[in-house]
């Protein structure tokens, strides 16, 4: 039987690995940032609504990629990008600490955005799973849900290092098949980063108004377990991990911190490895807000009209 364990954090652990960062990047913004312990412990958070998601073949997991869980109204979800779903033809698990072997079926109606070509060259790559009810409650026994109104769609994009990603890298490094131990070990990924300038856009064929761009620096990552910093790996599995937004909000104790999820993570260009591309979250609200009815509000930035593709 296997089990799958991921690294939970205390926030004495959080401010502590604040410490550290600081100490190892001293020429860094979080050196000077008073507003950096707070999404340090914005974290935390984020961390329990990212899952990784898994297929297993033979009894052996296999690392796909990540997701975010989201709550409208009482309707539940899980946002990723399309290829995620579509580049394995078979269930995909999420780690809980119920269910058969501590690891959930994810299923429910899949909605992803219709392309003509080949998702290689499709720039939007977005899935919405609908999840189906009978899962929830496993879900919510390892997982919470990301209030919808928390999705921050309209934004404005800052030249500043209020983002953080996060996510489950694929790599044997980070993902961790002990089968001797009956163990999977997940080790997440973070990174604090920036949007590229607009004028960047076009040579990743992307559309400002439909995707955000940011900086990938691997060489400037930490290692949340160790305290030490390190270079990242690789970004694959990343792919359906959230782009947050933290902006500058004092640091509360017992407080969690206001964040937004802005977009989703798509794409970690063959030709450029220094930038992630994502897909803004106004496409997730526009396709909420039209295909089921929920109240949110017109997106400014990016204006559709619904054409998805329903599976399974």
């Amino acid at each position: 039987m296997l089990t799958l364990k991921c690294i939970t954090w205390t926030s004495k652990k959080l401010r502590l690995l604040g410490k550290r960062y600081k100490q190892l990047m001293q020429d860094d913004i979080a050196e000077t940032d008073p507003y950096f312990q707070t999404r340090l412990d914005a974290l935390k958070d984020i961390r329990e609504c990212t899952c990784q998601l898994f297929s297993i073949a033979d009894s052996i997991p296999k690392a796909r990629g990540s997701g975010v869980f989201v709550k409208v109204g009482d309707m539940h979800f899980l946002l990723s990008a399309a290829h995620v779903f579509e580049s394995y033809d078979g269930q995909l698990y999420a780690p809980t600490t119920l269910g058969e072997k501590n690891y959930t079926p994810i299923g429910g109606q899949l909605n992803t955005n219709k392309i003509n070509t080949s998702r290689q060259k499709d720039t939007t790559d977005l899935a919405i799973l609908e999840l189906h009810p009978d899962i929830i409650s496993p879900l919510l026994s390892f997982y919470s849900f990301l209030d919808g109104k928390y999705l921050g769609l309209n934004h404005n994009l800052v030249n500043n290092l209020y983002y953080m990603y996060y996510g489950y890298p694929a790599s044997k490094k980070q993902t961790k098949l002990k089968l001797l131990e009956n163990k999977i070990i997940a080790k997440p990924n973070y990174f604090p980063t920036i949007p590229i300038d607009p004028s960047m856009y076009a040579q990743f064929g992307c559309d400002i108004h439909r995707n955000i761009v940011i900086e990938y620096n691997k060489r400037r990552t930490f290692d949340i377990e160790k305290n030490v910093q390190e270079t990242a790996p690789d970004t694959y599995g990343m792919s359906g991990s959230g782009l947050w937004f933290i902006p500058p909000q004092a640091n509360i104790p017992n407080k969690s911190p206001v964040k937004y999820l802005v977009s989703i993570l798509t794409e970690w260009p063959t030709k450029n490895r220094k930038h992630i591309l994502s897909t803004r979250i106004d496409i997730v609200t526009e396709t909420l807000r039209q295909t089921y009815g929920f109240q949110f509000p017109i997106s400014q930035i990016y204006q559709m009209n619904i054409d998805l593709e329903k599976l399974g």
